[in-house]
């Protein structure tokens, strides 16, 4: 069977939680995380749920799972999988993060693409408003990245009138 491992850790330990979840992948060769967790609803609980409200803790949270999932792929380079359910909130922000790290990203949603809103209603989504979600979350994040840079193999050039024999 497969090997299941639930971690908890408060919400501002990030660097904890990676470590914990890089070693746990580590010990079960595993390449893939499920990514679950809390509803916007859940995570704006008594907050007023404005649209500008909803985008700023939904954004805050893809920040947090890319940093996450960033420190996890630098100790474990063999994550190459993230699995969500897609919902609003922490799932999304995990399939939102693995897209902006070129991870393979696996959504499983409810029949008709439903998502719950922040304010607790069932929306029926379209897999094209799902992945437009997805695209635009990890084309911010990917803007806020510091830049990589590409594989560039180092070649000193010779001097053609230097004396080789010396």
């Amino acid at each position: 069977g497969r090997n299941k491992a639930i971690i908890y850790t408060p919400g501002d330990k990030l660097s904890v939680f990676a470590e914990q979840v890089a070693t746990k992948l580590a010990k079960n060769n595993g390449t893939s995380i499920n990514v679950a967790g809390n509803g916007l609803g859940s995570w704006m609980d008594k907050q007023p749920k404005t649209p500008e409200a909803v985008a700023t803790t939904q954004e805050k949270l893809n920040g947090a799972l890319l940093r996450v999932l960033t420190e996890v792929k630098k100790v474990q380079p063999q994550l190459t999988r993230i699995v969500t359910g897609g919902q609003t909130g922490t799932d999304i922000a995990g399939a939102i993060a693995g897209a902006a790290l070129g991870l393979k990203v696996e959504v499983t949603m409810p029949r008709g693409f439903r998502q719950r809103t922040a304010e607790g209603r069932d929306i029926t989504q379209t897999e094209a408003d799902v992945r437009r979600q997805i695209e635009e979350g990890a084309a911010k994040l990917r803007a806020q990245m510091p830049p990589r840079a590409p594989y560039s193999p180092t070649f000193t050039p010779m001097d053609s009138t230097s004396d080789l024999k010396k």
